[in-house]
């Protein structure tokens, strides 16, 4: 309810003493409507708020409250929204995704309902919680939803004018091209990002990395190898103050676990082991974050049993995997599934015994 309008449009009926009913008359608007309005159960338009300065004699006054007191309300929706979503993202980095990617999507879908399009604040918003939801329905394997989330967040953060939401929404759909095997369009997303004018410098280095991870799935090694190596030597190079806020997670960790996940790719999964183990090693150093170890450890785990490096399968298990039972996301439950399937196929039985006691099934 706008309650400063409402008082103050009674409170001018009452100076001019007219009744509802009258100025409702005087307006040529419904004198229901005007009750709603009055009664906090429908907002009213620009157009009822000058013709009631009109009629009462406020010079604007009601027209200029309106407008003020609907960017103070839709300032706290848009806060409301981003608050919701704060505990949602807590737990995904605490204990994975698949807890809380229901939870995300209704804080999407109730704001998508209750959203007025002129307003850019929360449109922003809006199109902030449609990208985390896109992001938790991919770690959940739901592709199909993650890519109508992250859509409807790219045309969101558009319409805003969001930028850096912008390159978010184009980075996070390549990335779900790439695991979804459909490199072409991993390649046309990174290229979009990539003829951006002055991209910031950390959403290029992502964008070369989606070329690179899609160039290997298309078995053409050379080329992702040498498009890797100039994403790597630029994480080398300082960030700007142009780099958005979500590109905080762009570390030496991120890229080695990319580089090693491009050699699974092409299918080198013996000298995928060293960059893996690179990123897993780092990222116990730089992130708390259980469920990026847990990720990054199941990525190891399984270039590790492709390769028969199996005493390096089982301290991956026993020391990172084993430990943390109560880190649930999809994705990284599927890579589980597919070692113990690997062990299970190739694996000596004392590997069999440990893995299947130690992991859930």
């Amino acid at each position: 309810m706008l309650v400063r309008f409402a008082d103050a449009v009674r409170n001018a009926m009452a100076n001019r003493g007219l009744s509802m009913r009258a100025t409702a008359k005087e307006a040529h608007f419904d004198v229901a409507y005007l009750s709603r309005v009055l009664n906090g159960r429908q907002d009213p338009s620009a157009t009822l708020a000058l013709a009631l300065d009109s009629v009462l004699g406020t010079d604007g006054a009601l027209a200029s409250l309106l407008e003020q007191e609907s960017e103070e309300r839709a300032s706290d929706a848009a806060e409301h929204i981003r608050t919701s979503l704060a505990p949602l993202l807590h737990h995904d980095r605490e204990f994975g995704a698949d807890h809380v990617v229901d939870a995300a999507v209704q804080v999407w879908k109730s704001a998508v309902r209750d959203m007025p399009m002129d307003d850019r604040s929360y449109v922003a918003a809006t199109a902030e919680a449609a990208e985390v939801a896109g992001w938790l329905l991919h770690e959940a394997c739901r592709p199909d939803a993650a890519r109508a989330a992250l859509l409807e967040a790219l045309m969101l953060a558009q319409t805003a004018r969001d930028q850096g939401m912008e390159h978010f929404c184009l980075d996070l759909l390549a990335m779900a091209a790439v695991t979804a095997e459909r490199p072409g369009e991993a390649m046309a997303l990174a290229d979009r990002l990539l003829t951006v004018p002055r991209v910031p410098h950390r959403v290029a280095l992502m964008a070369r990395v989606r070329q690179a991870r899609a160039l290997a799935i298309t078995g053409d090694l050379t080329r992702a190898s040498a498009v890797m190596e100039r994403a790597n030597g630029a994480l080398q190079d300082s960030g700007s103050d142009r780099d958005p806020m979500w590109t905080w997670w762009i570390d030496e960790a991120e890229i080695a676990v990319h580089q090693g996940m491009l050699l699974v790719d092409a299918g080198d999964a013996p000298a995928a082991l060293p960059h893996l183990q690179s990123g897993l090693d780092r990222s116990l150093h730089s992130s708390p974050r259980n469920s990026r170890r847990k990720s990054y450890a199941s990525v190891l785990a399984e270039a590790a049993a492709l390769a028969g490096a199996w005493r390096d399968t089982e301290s991956i298990i026993v020391d990172h995997l084993g430990p943390l039972p109560y880190v649930t996301t999809t994705r990284t439950q599927l890579r589980i599934r597919r070692m113990l399937r690997v062990i299970d196929r190739d694996g000596p039985s004392w590997l069999k015994d440990t893995a299947h006691s130690l992991l859930p099934q």
